[in-house]
């Protein structure tokens, strides 16, 4: 039996996480065994106690007890890679073999976890729906994605790609990298290539991390039947000044990082992007 532990990063997102470990709860098969790490990075004082009095309560104080599940409290906020590297330290400590990084805000099916060991990738994800659109099959987050070696920019795989009727034959497909929301890692790829890069904050610390791994020799895979569905900007609002921050200096990092002597063109596509972002927010604050 599988010994997973789920890491489940909380920031000011107590409605979410108490919805994620209610899914997480009833996730059992004689394949695995799951315990939950939950690493509350930083929150306000009212969203700690909320997540500290519900892990109190009846059900979690046994779960608790049993060792089923740990509460890590933050000082601070330390980012995406940051919160989840203090979680995956304490889950190997306790004898992970495989971490599966969680956002707070996903809901899942039943059968995602054991449909992904079948796999038996290093790097793993299912299929990531819309929470919004759970019933419409072609709106889909993400299915994986790939990585555009001259601008540095990703993209998710959508349902019209040559991947996506892979999927439909329910064939894993390999992606150049699979979301942070829901990432199974084998223990031993970890022990390899080390933890999440704490030089991002949030945005692109997944990519890179999916990167850092095909560079080692893993495989980064996308199980088509498996879904879970993810409420998207749960932590952060998706398209607001400090998301987009995030986004273009992760992206940056991750340019200086991986590219090598394509730098040159990603540099120049960043700064275009970047300009374009900032004019697009002039004319909308002039309403032009």
């Amino acid at each position: 039996m599988k010994k997973i532990y789920a890491v489940v990063l909380n920031y000011n997102g107590y409605n979410d996480t108490q919805k994620c470990l209610a899914t997480l709860h009833h996730l059992k098969d004689k394949s695995y065994s799951l315990k939950i790490v939950v690493v509350d990075n930083g929150s306000n004082p009212n969203q700690k106690k909320l997540l500290k009095n519900y892990l109190n309560h009846v059900k979690w104080g046994k779960s608790i007890r049993l060792g089923k599940i740990k509460l890590i409290i933050n000082k601070k906020n330390f980012g995406f890679a940051g919160g989840n590297n203090i979680g995956i330290k304490c889950a190997l400590k306790k004898g992970a073999d495989y971490i599966l990084l969680l956002n707070n805000d996903i809901k899942t099916e039943m059968n995602f976890l054991k449909n992904l060991l079948k796999i038996d990738a290093p790097i793993s994800s299912p299929v990531v729906k819309f929470r919004e659109f759970k019933n419409n099959p072609k709106m889909i987050y993400d299915l994986g994605g790939i990585v555009n070696w001259w601008t540095g920019r990703t993209t998710h795989i959508n349902v019209y790609s040559a991947e996506y009727k892979k999927m439909k034959e329910n064939k894993p497909v390999t992606v150049d990298y699979v979301a942070g929301c829901s990432m199974l890692i084998k223990k031993e790829t970890i022990e390899k290539i080390g933890f999440l890069d704490e030089c991002y904050f949030m945005y692109f610390e997944d990519v890179d991390y999916c990167v850092t791994a095909k560079k080692n020799g893993f495989t980064i895979k996308v199980d088509p039947k498996g879904v879970i569905y993810h409420k998207l900007g749960g932590s952060i609002e998706r398209w607001s000044a400090k998301a987009i921050f995030h986004n273009l200096f992760g992206n940056f990092i991750f340019i200086s990082k991986h590219l090598g002597i394509r730098r040159i063109t990603g540099y120049a596509y960043l700064s275009a992007l970047t300009a374009k972002i900032i004019a697009d927010r002039i004319r909308s604050n002039l309403k032009i």
